[in-house]
């Protein structure tokens, strides 16, 4: 994530104190992302150096409260995911001007930017014991980006985009609308999702799968959603199209372990246009309200997805599963 609020060695020898970590070694920002501050904390342990992500909480979870409950959940189901270490008196957060400050083991591995058929594979099993491991919670926000929001977000935008990306967005959310009218909606399988399981939040290495991250997305909400996030960013190409053998990979990977129904299957496709369709909106409203201190990501990207999914509408061939 990026670094929002800027810490020196006092400040992180501070709040590690709340901790029974060892000495402060070192501390290096993460440049990365646009939504909390992130810092690599090395310290001299009994057995030797360990290495931290130190988080302060710029903008809270959709999850709220439930953040450390689906960590820990995930955690102990044997998923990849840092759980939050709590401090000497058992709260999962220390403070620091008043921000929460989350401290978690950092995972090895690295992000991958062309993926393998392999790796695509381990996405689609991932979503899917996520699915699964988060069924037992009970309750919770449900994902704020519902129809509602972009509905609202999209008028908000109206006049300070091009006319193009506009009708592009009118389009997308007029498909939503046809999927929410849908019969089959009811019947599809809601819970826990991740909601932002795009590269930059995976890592790997030369084994295979060893991390998931950043959960501030993390909410109530359908799992084809969450399924059609990490479609749209793992299976596509440059232009927006979907690869093929990457998609048909990372549905028969998630398929093998939950199990599509066929709710599921028939509405799959709007739902590539659901998911596409709201980071194009997100990414255009961060880009318009931005002061050029944080960073911000291309828009341009999900233009070309939405494109390609208004124009070549996605059918899963139940066959192929």
């Amino acid at each position: 994530m990026a670094v929002i609020t800027r810490l020196d060695q006092g400040d992180v020898a501070s709040i590690l104190s709340a901790y029974a970590a060892g000495e402060l070694l070192s501390f290096d920002p993460v440049s990365t992302g646009i939504e909390n501050s992130n810092y690599i904390v090395t310290t001299r342990e009994p057995n030797g150096s360990r290495q931290r992500v130190m988080t302060i909480i710029e903008q809270d979870s959709y999850s709220g409260a439930a953040y450390p409950t689906i960590l820990d959940v995930c955690h102990h189901a044997g998923l990849p995911v840092a759980p939050l270490i709590r401090t000497r008196i058992g709260e999962p957060y220390a403070f620091y001007q008043g921000k929460r400050v989350a401290l978690t083991p950092r995972l090895r591995g690295h992000h991958v930017h062309q993926p393998t058929l392999g790796q695509v594979s381990s996405v689609g099993r991932l979503v899917a014991r996520l699915h699964q491991a988060t069924g037992v919670l009970n309750g919770g926000p449900a994902h704020p980006r519902s129809p509602a929001w972009l509905s609202a977000q999209a008028e908000a935008l109206r006049g300070f985009i091009a006319y193009p990306t506009q009708v592009l967005i009118d389009d997308g959310i007029a498909s939503l609308h046809q999927l929410m009218t849908r019969s089959e909606v009811s019947d599809l399988s809601q819970g826990v999702i991740h909601g932002d399981l795009f590269r930059d939040n995976l890592l790997f290495d030369e084994r295979g799968l060893t991390g998931v991250i950043d959960f501030h997305h993390a909410s109530l909400g359908f799992h084809m959603f969450d399924l059609a996030v990490a479609v749209n960013d793992w299976c596509s190409t440059f232009d927006g199209t979907l690869d093929h053998a990457r998609t048909l990979a990372l549905l028969r990977a998630y398929h093998n372990q939950c199990g599509l129904t066929q709710a599921e299957i028939w509405t799959f496709g709007l739902f590539l246009i659901y998911a596409g369709v709201t980071f194009l909106v997100a990414r255009l409203s961060v880009n318009l309200s931005a002061d050029g201190t944080t960073p911000t990501k291309n828009p341009q990207e999900f233009e070309r997805i939405v494109c390609q999914r208004l124009r070549y509408p996605y059918l899963i061939d139940q066959r192929s599963l």
